[in-house]
């Protein structure tokens, strides 16, 4: 059924472009004049740039690397920050811990290389090579200062203990991480 509606489409759009393109000629042959199109500047400066299938990667031989991945990215030239879908972050620090985050979305700064991460209908994942993961609304990662932040609320689990509360600080091998508010702590027993 799909086909015979492709088909007709086809045989309706290539039996118009025939009409109209008859009558450009006919109206050529006939000394009429088409009006000249209108002239506009666009300038390149405002424009946006899509790009389906973003990566970017950033090395810092002291303090580790990290990649940044999306499924699609809109750069607006003017501010330098791309919008982000379904993104993915890994974090590799030189103490040989790899962090992957998923976010829905979220911003990326081309200048300072400052990343926002944000949920939709799932919250961010963070997954550690050694077992942790962690999970939050949403997260801001300081490319300077090499930490994720986050003011919202967050859950950490990993072996023989879980961890939630509001608000972290956390450095990106998540050997150092500062829960702020409301912290609940759950120790249990190895099986």
């Amino acid at each position: 059924m799909k086909t015979a509606a492709r088909a007709k489409f086809f045989i309706v759009f290539s039996i118009m472009c025939l009409i109209a393109a008859s009558m450009l000629f006919l109206m050529d042959k006939q000394g009429l004049k088409r009006p000249p199109a209108p002239s506009k500047e666009v300038k390149m400066d405002q424009a946006e740039v899509s790009i389906d299938g973003f990566r970017f990667s950033n090395t810092d031989n002291e303090k580790g690397n990290w990649d940044l991945t999306a499924r699609k990215a809109e750069v607006r030239k003017d501010t330098g920050i791309a919008s982000l879908k379904d993104l993915q972050a890994i974090f590799n620090g030189n103490g040989g811990t790899v962090l992957t985050l998923k976010a829905d979305s979220g911003t990326f700064d081309t200048n300072s290389k400052d990343v926002k991460l944000l949920s939709n209908d799932r919250d961010i994942k963070i997954t550690s090579n050694s077992g942790y993961e962690m999970f939050a609304k949403d997260l801001r990662w300081d490319n300077e200062k090499k930490e994720l932040s986050t003011d919202h609320f967050v859950k950490l689990s990993g072996r023989n203990i879980k961890i939630e509360g509001r608000g972290l600080v956390a450095r990106s091998d998540l050997q150092e991480v500062k829960i702020t508010n409301g912290v609940k702590t759950v120790f249990t027993q190895s099986r």
